[in-house]
């Protein structure tokens, strides 16, 4: 652990030194934020919760952060229609994931439970557009836009 109690067990300093990064207390800061919360929070949302954490941190720091992680594959970037980027944290043990998102109240819903049809239709899909492209997918993002059930009501 290190001074302000985070842990560095989930291998995110050992991705960072490998592509030339310290591990910096606000980094560790915005990475244990993102690992706690369940929700996908914005640049503002994350820099509130860690300046509890790191008092000092500005909000400078943390956008170049989240850039900076995102750019190094360790977070997502999700985009839900507000103008307003939220982020969540990538993690080897949570599960592939897609967003379905309220274009009313911006309720971000996860969806990963894939039925064996979507999973053969997303296989086929991306044969299909290495194929056309001649490219190697290596991941994908996919959101869904409608109305969720509190809204509709």
């Amino acid at each position: 652990m290190n001074r302000n109690g985070l842990g560095r067990n989930k291998g995110w300093h050992r991705i960072m030194h490998g592509r030339g990064f310290r591990v910096t207390a606000p980094r560790e800061a915005v990475l244990s934020v993102l690992e706690k919360e369940k929700t996908h929070l914005s640049a503002k949302e994350i820099y509130a919760k860690v300046i509890v954490i790191e008092p000092s941190v500005g909000l400078t720091t943390i956008y170049r952060t989240l850039e900076m992680l995102a750019e190094m594959g360790v977070i997502n970037r999700v985009e839900i229609g507000d103008k307003t980027t939220r982020y969540e944290i990538k993690s080897n043990s949570s599960k592939h994931h897609h967003h379905i998102i309220c274009t009313n109240c911006r309720k971000v819903i996860d969806y990963s439970e894939f039925s064996e049809e979507e999973k053969k239709l997303f296989t086929k899909m991306t044969k299909n557009i290495e194929k056309k492209y001649n490219v190697k997918i290596t991941g994908h993002n996919v959101q869904f836009f409608g109305i969720c059930l509190d809204c509709e009501k």
